[in-house]
C-alpha cells in the first residue's frame, strides 16, 4: 500500500475567517446655499407689441444703409421726405427712408432686403401668432393732373444684423400688393392705403432676429407726367402703422412633472434615477435641474444637479442646445442618475426646474415637491468555519474524506461550512478558484467539471456542497451526491447562490480524495479561494 499524506488548506479570497464583511458606503454631505431666486437678464431683447408705428428715427443696427425705426409710441408729427419719381415708367419703385429717389424701376418685387426700409430695432425673441398682418400707410402726389395706376407693395423679413448691415434674412411672406390706386388720382392730398396679408403663419423670432419691412410702389400704368412724384409718409402716428395679430415673449417651459421615484416611495436605491417631463410653449429644447433636499419645503438643499452646468448622470438627451446631445426635446422624459450616493434608510425630498436654452433661457417655476425614502444599508456577510483541513493518510483501496482535524475519515464528513447573507437586490453568488492537489511536480487528478461518484483505485480529487439551513442554493454540479473539482487557475466556478432577503445560509462542504496504486508518495496540498459577490 502506498501511503500518501496530504494537507488541504482552504483560503478565503479577500475575506478573513469568521469576519463579516459589509459593503461600507462613505457619504459626503454636500452643503450648499440655494437662493430660490431666478433672475433672467436679457440685453436688448423684447417682444414686439401688436402695433408699431413708422418713425423717422434712424436705426442703430442698420447703419451702412439708411433704415428708419418701427416704434411702439405714435410719433407726434408727419414726415414726407421719402418719395419716388416715376418718370412715366412702369415697374417697382422703392420708397427709401428720407430719400427722394430717382432710381430706375425694378422688374419685380424683391425677395431679399436691401437695408433701406423700416426695422423694429430691438431683437424680437418673440412668437407672433398666426393671423392677419395689416400695414396702414399714406402717400401724397406732387400734382393732380396725371393719370396712371400704382399700388403700395409691402415686403417683410426676419433679419439678422451685424456690423451695421443685414447679414441674413428669411422672408415672412411674398411681397403683398394693396388694392388702392395711389397714383392716378386728381388730388395732392394724403391718400390712405391699407395692405392686409391674411393667414400668415406663426412667426418665431430668436433673440438675434429683427422684424424688417420695405415699402415699394408698383406702377402698372405709367403716369402722364415726366415729373410725377409720389411721397411716402412716416412719423404720422396711427395713419402709418403695422398691426400684427399679437406677439408674445418667448415663454419659459411649464413646471416639470416628477415621474420617478414615485411620491412617498420607500426602499429606493441610494443612487436613484430621477425621471422628469415637461413641455415648452414654443417646443424649444429643454434642460433640467434637480434639487435634493432634507426637508419637506426643500429650503434645505443637500445637492443641486444642473444639466446646464454638467451633463454627468443625465441620459437620453435627443436634442442640441449648445454642442451635441445636451438637451431634451419638448415632452421627452429626462433621466438623471444620482452620482454620489445618498444616505441609507433616510427620507429625502426633491423638486425640479426646466429651462429652454435656445428660447427664454430662463428656468421654469418649480415642480411639486415629492418625497422618497432610501432602503437600508447594503450589506454582504460571509464566513468560513475553518481555513485548514486535511485528508491524513490516503489509500488506493478506499476513499478518504477531509476533516477539520486534518486526520481524514473513511466515511464522508463535513470538512467546514460557509455562511453567507446579503440584502442586495439580486442576491449573491459564491465562486471558487484553485488547482488540484499537488506535490512539487506531482499531481492527483481533479475529478472533473462533471460530477462523478467516488472510484477507489483511481486518482480523484473533488468536493461538493449541501445546504444545511437558510434559503441559499448549492449550484450544479456541486449540489449532487457526487463530486466535482474546483476551477483551474485563471477561472472560477460558481458553487452556490442566495437571495437578497438577508437570511443567512449555511453551506456544508465535503472533500474527497482517491489515489491509485501508481500515485507517487508525497505531501500534497492546494489553496482554494472562495469569493462571494453581492449583486446590488
Amino acid at each position: 500500500m502506498i501511503r500518501v499524506y496530504s494537507v488541504f488548506t482552504c483560503c478565503i479570497y479577500h475575506i478573513a475567517n469568521e469576519i463579516k464583511m459589509k459593503k461600507i458606503l462613505i457619504y459626503s454631505l454636500i452643503l450648499s446655499i440655494f437662493w430660490n431666486l431666478v433672475i433672467g437678464l436679457k440685453v436688448s431683447v423684447a417682444s414686439i407689441p401688436a402695433t408699431t408705428f413708422l418713425s423717422s428715427t434712424a436705426s442703430v443696427n442698420i447703419t451702412s444703409t439708411t433704415s428708419w425705426q418701427l416704434v411702439t409710441t405714435a410719433p407726434a408729427s408727419s414726415n414726407v421726405t421719402t418719395s419716388v419719381k416715376q418718370a412715366k415708367n412702369t415697374g417697382f419703385f422703392q420708397w427709401q427712408p428720407g430719400v427722394a429717389s430717382t432710381a430706375a424701376a425694378a422688374g419685380s418685387a424683391p425677395t431679399t432686403p436691401d437695408g433701406k426700409g423700416f426695422i423694429f430695432d430691438t431683437a424680437m425673441d418673440s412668437t407672433v401668432p398666426s393671423g392677419t398682418w395689416t400695414f396702414n400707410v399714406q402717400t401724397k402726389n406732387n400734382t393732380s393732373s396725371s393719370t396712371g395706376t400704382g399700388h403700395v407693395v409691402v415686403c417683410a423679413w426676419k433679419v439678422t444684423v451685424s456690423g451695421g448691415a443685414i447679414t441674413a434674412s428669411s422672408q415672412i411672406f411674398a411681397c403683398q400688393e394693396g388694392a388702392t390706386n395711389v397714383v392716378g388720382i386728381s388730388s395732392t392730398s394724403l391718400t390712405a392705403s391699407s395692405v392686409s396679408v391674411a393667414s400668415v403663419g406663426a412667426q418665431s423670432f430668436t433673440a438675434s432676429q429683427f422684424l424688417y419691412v420695405e415699402y415699394w410702389l408698383r406702377e402698372t400704368v405709367a403716369s402722364s407726367s415726366t415729373s410725377w412724384v409720389t411721397a411716402f409718409q412716416a412719423n404720422a402716428g396711427s395713419a402709418d402703422q403695422i398691426v400684427l395679430p399679437g406677439a408674445s415673449s418667448n415663454s419659459v417651459p411649464s413646471a416639470p412633472t416628477l415621474n420617478s421615484p414615485a411620491n412617498s416611495a420607500t426602499g429606493v436605491s441610494s443612487k436613484p434615477t430621477f425621471l422628469i417631463t415637461t413641455t415648452d410653449p414654443e417646443s424649444d429644447a429643454l434642460q433640467y435641474k434637480v434639487l435634493i433636499c432634507s426637508n419637506s419645503s426643500c429650503s434645505s438643499v443637500l445637492e443641486t444637479d444642473d444639466q446646464s452646468a454638467s451633463q454627468t448622470g443625465w441620459s437620453g438627451q435627443n436634442a442640441t442646445c449648445t454642442s451635441g446631445s445636451d438637451c431634451y426635446s419638448s415632452g421627452t422624459q429626462a433621466s438623471f442618475t444620482e452620482q454620489n450616493g445618498l444616505a441609507a434608510n433616510t427620507q429625502f425630498w426633491w423638486e425640479a426646474f426646466a429651462k429652454d436654452p435656445k428660447g427664454s433661457n430662463t428656468f421654469s417655476t418649480v415642480s411639486a415637491i415629492q418625497t422618497f425614502t432610501t432602503g437600508v444599508a447594503q450589506t454582504l456577510t460571509f464566513s468560513i468555519s475553518t481555513n485548514s483541513i486535511g485528508f491524513g493518510n490516503l489509500s488506493s483501496t478506499a476513499a478518504t474524506f477531509a476533516n477539520a482535524a486534518g486526520t481524514g475519515s473513511s466515511t464522508e464528513v463535513e470538512a467546514h461550512t460557509l455562511s453567507a447573507s446579503t440584502n442586495a437586490t439580486s442576491g449573491y453568488i459564491i465562486s471558487v478558484l484553485g488547482p488540484t492537489l499537488t506535490s512539487a511536480a506531482k499531481t492527483i487528478a481533479a475529478i472533473g467539471a462533471t460530477a462523478a461518484a467516488s472510484s477507489p483505485g483511481t486518482a480523484q480529487f473533488g468536493f461538493r456542497l449541501a445546504v444545511t439551513s437558510g434559503t441559499g442554493t448549492a449550484t450544479a454540479p456541486y449540489n449532487t451526491a457526487n463530486f466535482a473539482d474546483a476551477a483551474t487557475a485563471g477561472a472560477s466556478s460558481q458553487v452556490a447562490s442566495g437571495a437578497g432577503d438577508g437570511t443567512t445560509t449555511i453551506f456544508s462542504v465535503h472533500y474527497i480524495c482517491n489515489i491509485s496504486s501508481l500515485t507517487s508518495a508525497g505531501s500534497y496540498s492546494t489553496n482554494l479561494n472562495y469569493l462571494i459577490t453581492g449583486k446590488f
